[in-house]
């Protein structure tokens, strides 16, 4: 499994940043699938938005994983960047077997900022 998430919009374009992943993902998933590898987008908090990522609802990562239209690509669930979605629970109906990986929550005290540190 290989989680990934938007990155930073370029210029805050988040229409721009969403066209780029949608391509990414899929000339990755085909490269991916030729290893037996799955990709799972990972929508981060709100508070991320423009620093660390484009998307931040489970809704806005399964409308990019049904474009993308892979069966080696789907969403990393985590919890803590989720959980005030208002639709969560539709929305984890909606991706079914399109959630790859389940994160109940990851987040450090002092938060890693994207770094990644020794656990």
């Amino acid at each position: 499994m290989f989680i990934v998430n938007t990155g930073v919009p370029p210029k805050s374009n988040v229409v721009g940043a969403i066209d780029i992943i949608t391509r990414e993902l899929r000339n990755l998933s085909d490269f991916a699938a030729s290893h037996s590898v799955r990709i799972a987008l990972e929508p981060l908090n709100a508070t991320a938005m423009n620093t660390e990522t484009a998307i931040w609802t489970i809704s806005q990562a399964l409308d990019i994983v049904d474009a993308v239209d892979r069966s080696n690509v789907g969403i990393c669930l985590d919890l803590w960047n989720n959980w005030q979605d208002a639709r969560i629970e539709d929305e984890i109906r909606r991706a079914d077997d399109r959630i790859f990986v389940l994160q109940v929550s990851n987040w450090r005290t002092p938060h890693s900022s994207g770094r990644i540190t020794g656990f």
